[in-house]
């Protein structure tokens, strides 16, 4: 299964129609922002690891910029069929690559991943009783995304 889309089909998080669309369009947005958005400029919270998967990025910008809305409905589909409530991701533990399905997603979207710097190192959704709680730096600081409130 194939899904496409890029950037301008990515809507926002806030209006997702349920939880699993929520997961989507944050981990897109956690994905695009950070790196290609804010004027281009890297995301300060871990500026070394932001400052390389800046540079890494910008050779796949074009190719991220036509499929991050594909990898938005493949992130949302595989959380539905899986019915996913935890997505994390954690660069700092030696051995730890990307969540699979994560990389699934990427793949059915057709978007080049770097293992190591594509997702942000501490990055974490939860659905709970269909609300969606995340944060892109660590997993103690849970907020809610979605339903806004």
């Amino acid at each position: 299964m194939k899904f496409q889309g890029g950037i301008s089909e990515l809507g926002p998080v806030g209006d997702a129609n349920d939880a699993h669309q929520a997961v989507g369009r944050w981990w897109a947005s956690t994905v695009w922002l950070p790196l290609y958005g804010q004027e281009g400029a890297p995301d300060s919270a871990n500026k070394f690891v932001r400052r390389i998967s800046y540079e890494k990025a910008q050779s796949i910008r074009p190719v991220v910029e036509r499929t991050i809305g594909g990898f938005a409905l493949a992130v949302e589909y595989l959380s539905r069929t899986t019915d996913a409530r935890i997505i994390k991701m954690d660069y700092y533990k030696p051995g730890i690559s990307p969540p699979q399905l994560l990389l699934d997603a990427a793949d059915m979207a057709g978007m080049p991943v770097h293992p190591d710097t594509t997702f942000p190192p501490k990055a974490i959704t939860v659905i709970r009783n269909d609300i969606v709680v995340a944060n892109q730096r660590d997993y103690e600081n849970l907020q809610q995304v979605w339903p806004q409130q």
